[in-house]
């Protein structure tokens, strides 16, 4: 999801005045060996994907291209942002450690950025908190 909402407010900057985005995969995690690899184990699957979930299947398929993008984007990003991440994300070991530095690079080093650990949380924030959630998007929107 956070390629293509990264790929969203960048081709709609008109439009997209802030954003809040939730545990998104970000710039520094999704490098193109990671992408290949996110490809590697779901290779031997897409057919089973593709019959159980025909919008993961696609998601998978162009995972190297929404990568890219998603990439290029982030380094145009001029809105107003916030950056919600779980304090357990959806990966194990370093890759977890790596997932939240990650999301913490990508919001810092911005004047019009911020950057919130959401304690005890797992992917989905909104669910495991969604008052952090709902009173963030709301403070986003009155600035």
């Amino acid at each position: 999801g956070g390629n293509y909402a990264m790929a969203f407010t960048q081709r709609n900057s008109k439009k997209v005045v802030g954003a809040v985005f939730i545990d998104i995969v970000s710039p520094c995690f999704m490098t193109e060996d990671r992408v290949k690899q996110v490809r590697n184990i779901f290779h031997d699957s897409l057919n089973v994907i593709k019959k159980e979930s025909l919008g993961f299947y696609y998601i998978v398929q162009n995972y190297e291209y929404t990568s890219k993008v998603m990439r290029e984007a982030s380094q145009s990003l001029k809105i107003p942002l916030t950056v919600i991440c779980s304090d357990t994300p959806p990966f194990q070991g370093i890759d977890s450690i790596t997932w939240k530095k990650c999301m913490e690079k990508f919001a810092s080093g911005f004047i019009n950025r911020k950057y919130l650990l959401a304690k005890n949380c797992g992917h989905y924030v909104f669910i495991d908190n969604p008052t952090l959630v709902i009173d963030e998007i709301v403070r986003r929107y009155r600035k």
